[in-house]
């Protein structure tokens, strides 16, 4: 029953009110939810180039152990980049045997009739697509660089002379340094990855995800060893 001293319905006040509260509960889901969406964005980028890093650098240690320290063959190469950076894109190879289980590959010594070459090498883009090649080099025989090094790393892989087989191991190369360490036969490989234009959590600005990964090679039929 109505009495002149009741109420019924609200306000304007009271509306506008209620609102603004609303948007403001709304709005701080929205910024929770926009934050972790973009921290798992990042998360997935970081996670994902590290699982490149581990996954070219357990390739590069199968296939350096079973070459031979002394057929390392390096080009070194230079990029600069859109912001002015110069940065290492080196080509490196190494020579490696076709068939491991076939007797007539091996020398009465024991030592390989080395016939293959393994090529590693960056492109030049922007992100550079890391190109692994294995070259045939039948006549080798004997453990020796890898004389056309510099002139078979085209920026078109499937231009390369002499290539039985091409895989790209990266799109996202960054640098690629390789260096020999001749006091302990082995080769120091720095290798950093990046993916461009992230979301950084927290913020709308932009952010380039870079991981790096350090390591050293070591051919397991090197003869002599120091």
């Amino acid at each position: 029953m109505f009495t002149p001293g009741s109420r019924q319905g609200f306000t304007l006040i009271e509306v506008i009110a209620v609102f603004l509260i609303f948007g403001l509960l709304v709005g701080g889901i929205f910024a929770i939810f926009t934050y972790s969406s973009a921290g798992f964005r990042q998360a997935i980028a970081q996670q994902g180039l590290s699982g490149e890093l581990e996954a070219v650098q357990r390739r590069l240690t199968y296939d350096f152990r079973a070459s031979h320290y002394h057929t390392v063959a390096i080009v070194p190469r230079t990029k600069t980049l859109e912001d002015g950076t110069d940065v290492s894109r080196t080509a490196f190879s190494f020579t490696t045997l076709s068939d491991w289980y076939d007797p007539d590959r091996f020398h009465p010594t024991g030592q390989p009739r080395w016939d293959r070459q393994l090529v590693y090498y960056p492109t030049t883009q922007e992100s550079g697509r890391l190109i692994r090649q294995l070259i045939d080099a039948t006549g080798l025989n004997v453990p020796r660089p890898y004389p056309a090094l510099s002139t078979n790393i085209s920026e078109l892989p499937n231009s390369n002379s002499d290539v039985l087989q091409t895989t790209t191991l990266s799109e996202n190369v960054l640098s690629l340094e390789v260096a020999q360490d001749d006091s302990r036969q082995l080769l120091d490989i720095t290798l950093r990855l990046r993916t461009r234009g992230g979301q950084e959590a927290g913020s709308m600005r932009k952010i380039d995800e870079t991981r790096e990964a350090v390591f050293s090679l070591d051919a397991l039929n090197t003869y002599p060893r120091l």
